[in-house]
C-alpha cells in the first residue's frame, strides 16, 4: 500500500509540474533577490564560488515521509544528485533524485543521511537514528554545548553551512569517540525558498 501511494504521489507532482511549469519557470526566475538573500544568510566562510548557486521553491512535502523529504521545483539541468540544499537558516538536506523541473531533497532527519560534518576543528558523521546525531567524534576535542555544527570544509564542496548546534555530549568511557546530539537550525521549515548549492572550482577573495 506505502508502495502505490509513492508512486501515485510522485505522478501527482510531475502532473502539477507540467501544468505549473511556466508559473515556476518565472518564479524562479525572478527571484534574484531572495536567492541572494539566502546565500548571504547561509555562508559562513570567505569563499566566493563561481555560479554555484541555483535557486529552487519548496513544492510539496510527502505526508507519509514527512521528517525524509520534500520535493522542490528547481532547473534540475544544473544540478546533480547529493548536492546540498540550503535555505535563510542553513543546511535543509541534499538532493536525493532529480527529475524535469524537480528535485527531492533528502532532509537531515532521514534514517538513510549520512554526512561528515566539522564542529571547531573536530570532525564527525551525521546521522538520524531517532535523534540527529554526530559520531565517531575524537574523545579529545573540545567540544562545549551549544557550539555551531557546519557541513565539512574537507567535503565536495568545500565550505561551511550551518547544521545546528550541539545539545548533548554522549562521551566514550573509553575515550576513543564521543557522540553528540544535535539540535538543527531547521527543526522547522518555515520557509519556501531554497537555494541548491553545486560543486565547482571557487576563488578565496583574501
Amino acid at each position: 500500500m506505502r508502495i502505490l501511494v509513492s508512486k501515485s504521489y510522485y505522478l501527482l507532482i510531475l502532473f502539477l509540474l507540467v501544468i505549473t511549469k511556466p508559473y515556476f519557470l518565472k518564479l524562479i526566475n525572478n527571484s534574484k533577490d531572495i536567492y541572494i538573500n539566502v546565500i548571504n544568510n547561509s555562508i559562513q566562510s570567505n569563499v566566493i564560488y563561481k555560479e554555484n548557486y541555483v535557486y529552487g521553491k519548496i513544492l510539496y512535502q510527502n505526508p507519509y515521509k514527512f521528517n525524509e523529504e520534500l520535493i522542490i521545483a528547481i532547473d534540475d539541468t544544473k544540478i546533480n544528485i547529493n548536492n546540498y540544499v540550503i535555505n535563510e537558516k542553513g543546511l535543509l538536506g541534499i538532493i536525493k533524485n532529480k527529475y524535469q523541473n524537480m528535485a527531492i531533497v533528502k532532509l537531515l532527519t532521514n534514517p538513510d543521511i549520512l554526512l561528515q560534518v566539522q564542529i571547531n576543528n573536530c570532525y564527525g558523521l551525521l546521522k538520524y537514528d531517532q535523534k540527529v546525531l554526530v559520531t565517531n567524534v575524537d574523545a579529545h576535542c573540545i567540544i562545549n554545548i551549544n557550539d555551531k555544527v557546519y557541513t565539512s570544509n574537507l567535503g565536495y564542496i568545500g565550505d561551511n553551512f550551518l547544521i545546528g548546534f550541539v545539545k548533548k555530549i554522549q562521551k566514550d568511557p573509553n575515550e576513543i569517540a564521543n557522540t553528540l546530539e544535535i539540535e538543527l537550525v531547521n527543526n522547522e521549515v518555515l520557509t519556501m525558498d531554497v537555494v541548491v548549492v553545486k560543486e565547482k572550482e571557487y576563488d578565496n577573495y583574501n
